[in-house]
Parts: structure tokens; sequence; C-alpha cells
């Protein structure tokens, strides 16, 4: 795959905003980072807009999928792809969705190496080498478990980041899979005014054993009280965090998890609702029996659902940039009860 070299330096001027956020080490892993996006649905296309704004220096597209011209209704959340785009086509010809999402991607970050491939999409996912040219692999609108599953030991095994994410209708998931990845936590304390505080936190260092188990996939590694030159005390955490693979997950998935994580009213009003289920069901069909309601909503995406997801998304990486906790290892958005649940299986 062809490489084309993208500016080092950063725009401190348009990137400002992001840069007081985040810092500028961090806008800077974002211009160098390549990432590789899945289909340009809906939620595909919230991500790459985010990417994009971003400040993302290396984005592929993969998305193999045609459109139909007669029906852009279908693209009401496609704001790649515009109206007045295609009403210049011949209808009577076949379009790919990046025929006409391409330009329009560019002119939202002309700094972004966008790439776009429209031909074999499951022959390309599985192929080790064209993975390697990645730092972050996401995909979208795939919903074949097994060929999913087949990607993921692939990203494993080279040691890549991996998002899989799906909206239908209300609902929606992202699987997230960083293999096993560190955070940092830094609390500061007034020198002066917290004295019995940083006191209480060298007991608690003294006294505990490191490496230690705080929940199911994380462990504390070690702990230490760092003095600043600004007059207070950082309490600097580092966790280990192991995430397990998708295929592994799906086969995980029962009523267990979910009363094992939340009290018995929360766990009775999720199994009883009418969304999670049904996300649920998708990845463990031994699950739930019943998926009418998800196959109703296969193909139908909301907007508002999509940008809050997408947003989380991106979000999660940029956190990840930073040495910040990212999501463990399940999210499920149930925009119908207006909640989002984080699942660690």
């Amino acid at each position: 795959m062809s490489e084309k070299i993208v500016e080092t330096q950063v725009d401190v001027e348009l990137y400002d905003r992001q840069i007081r956020l985040w810092g500028l080490s961090t806008q800077q892993l974002i211009l160098n980072s390549k990432v590789l996006v899945v289909n340009l649905n809906g939620l595909g296309t919230e991500i790459v807009k985010n990417l994009l704004l971003s400040g993302i220096g290396n984005i592929t597209v993969l998305d193999e999928h045609e459109i139909e011209i007669s029906d852009v209704n279908t693209y009401y959340n496609q704001f790649f792809i515009y109206n007045s785009d295609l009403s210049k086509v011949d209808t009577t010809k076949k379009y790919k969705r990046l025929d006409f999402a391409e330009k329009n991607m560019k002119d939202m970050n002309p700094r972004c190496n966008l790439q776009v491939f429209t031909d074999s999409s499951e022959k390309k996912l599985l192929d080790k080498e064209f993975l390697k040219n990645f730092d972050l692999v996401i995909t979208t609108e795939i919903l074949n478990n097994e060929l999913l599953s087949k990607i993921n030991l692939l990203t494993r095994d080279i040691k890549i980041p991996l998002y899989i994410c799906q909206s239908f209708g209300l609902s929606s998931f992202i699987f997230v899979d960083y293999i096993q990845k560190e955070s940092i936590l830094e609390k500061p304390l007034d020198a002066k005014k917290d004295t019995a505080q940083i006191i209480r936190e060298k007991e608690i260092i003294q006294k505990t054993e490191f490496p230690k188990i705080v929940s199911k996939n994380t462990n504390l590694v070690s702990k230490q009280l760092i003095d600043a030159d600004d007059g207070t005390v950082k309490v600097l955490s580092k966790f280990l965090h192991k995430f397990i693979p998708f295929g592994e997950l799906i086969n995980r998935i029962d009523e267990n998890i979910i009363n094992s994580q939340f009290n018995k009213r929360q766990s009775r009003q999720i199994l009883e609702n009418t969304t999670v289920p049904y996300i649920l069901n998708h990845l463990n069909s031994d699950f739930y029996i019943s998926n009418q309601h998800f196959n109703k909503c296969k193909g139908i995406e909301l907007p508002a659902v999509t940008a809050i997801m997408g947003a989380a998304l991106v979000q999660d990486f940029i956190s990840s940039l930073n040495n910040a906790k990212v999501l463990d290892n399940l999210l499920i958005l149930d925009a119908q009860n207006d909640e989002m649940l984080i699942l660690e299986i």
C-alpha cells in the first residue's frame, strides 16, 4: 500500500482548543496515527467525521457497498454523500458509497492522508500484511461474528487495537480490545491543605502488595507520591488492563455477567427492557432465543444514536493515546431508556 508523507508538525493555531484539552504530545500522536475504518454507514460516517476533526494524520476507509441512487432518503445520516452530488449522476448506473464520499471527506480535513478501497473487504481484513499498515482497526456494519472473531485474532497477533461496533435502531454497542494496556491516573493534592490525606496515601502505599487486583480485568501495578514544583503532591497510580478477544466475549455473555456487575433492580431493568437484550442476543444467540426486535432493527441507523457512539469511540481512542483509562470492554447504548452501560467481561 503506497504511503503519502504527511506533515509531522502540529498546527498549533488550528488545534489550539484540543491542545488545551489533552496536550500537544497527544495531538502529535493523533497526527501520526494510522487508522483503518471499515464501512461508511451511519456509524462509520460519524467515526470518520470525528477522526478528521480531531486532526488524525492517516485514515484508510474500506467499503465495497453500493448505494441506491433513487432512494437517497435512506442516506439521511450520510453527510459525506450529498444530494447535490447524487442529482448529477446517471441513476441507471451503480455507484459505491466511496465514489461520492471520498472527496467530501478530503474537504473536511485536507491535511489528512486519506485512502479508500472499494473492493475485497473481507480479503483485506483477513490479510495480516494489510493490517500491519495500521495502528488501529475499527469495524462497523459487519454482522458475521465468526468473521469478526477471525479479524480480532489477527489484530491480536500483530498487537493492533480493535474496535467492533454496531448500531441497530435505538441500540448500539462498542467492543474494545487493546489486548493489554497500561493507564495512568494522576490525582493532585495540596501539600499544605491535604496533609492528612497525603499521610493516609503513604500508609496505603506501604501496606499494599502490588500488583493489586481492582476488578475482573484490571490490576493496580504501582502507586507513588511525587512532589511537584507547584506545591502539590501527585498521587500517581499505574494500572494494567487485560482485554479478552471478541470470540471469547460472545461465548461468555450470559445473565450471570449482568447480575455480577449490577444490583438486582438494575439487572432486572437491563434484562427486561426493550433494547439491551437484543444486543446481547446478537452477540450470543444462546443468551436470548427471541430476536424478532433485533431482526426488525438490522440496517436501521438513527443519527442521534450514531452521533453519540461515534463520539464515544473516538474520545476513547484519544484517551488511549493519553494513557487514560479506556472502555473495558463492552459499551452498550440503550437510547430508549437513556442508559449507557459498560460491561466488563
